[in-house]
């Protein structure tokens, strides 16, 4: 667990030691780094433990997040470069709606903002139904955790 770089509004899991997911989960492991370093935030948001979707004896838990980095593609400057001028402006148009705003397409097409693995399963399957044999090629990819859960 090294510096995960928690968001500031990520709420977090005081469960420890009574939860069987603790090693798994993301909360938890959160919690555990803002412990370790109290300097880094003033204060912390946590899950309510009284509230009935905590489940810290079961598997059962509403609040459990994998703490299983995740691959984010980052950037798709060259995303259409095999894709036929008869298609281009209709894949083009079917990606970006696949995106909250055209500015979030343009700020994920440069590189500025990561694209999560549903939105690549999103675009590969708008190639395919486009007859479009070859996957799409983004520019990088890293491994990252999931805060958005």
């Amino acid at each position: 667990m090294s510096n995960m770089n928690i968001p500031g509004n990520y709420a977090v899991c005081i469960a420890g030691g009574s939860c069987p997911l603790a090693e798994q989960c993301l909360r938890a492991l959160a919690y555990k780094q803002l412990a370790q370093s109290p300097k880094q935030s003033v204060s912390i948001s946590i899950v309510n433990p009284n509230n009935d979707e905590i489940r810290y004896a079961t598997e059962q838990c509403k609040q459990f997040r994998s703490s299983q980095p995740k691959r984010y593609a980052k950037g798709m400057t060259h995303l259409y470069d095999h894709i036929t001028q008869h298609h281009i402006k209709t894949v083009r148009l079917q990606v970006e709606h696949c995106f909250s705003s055209r500015r979030v397409y343009y700020y994920s097409r440069s590189g500025d903002m990561l694209i999560s693995p549903r939105i690549q399963k999103a675009i590969a399957d708008i190639f395919r139904k486009n007859g479009i044999e070859e996957p799409p090629q983004f520019d990088d990819y890293i491994m990252e955790y999931d805060w958005r859960n």
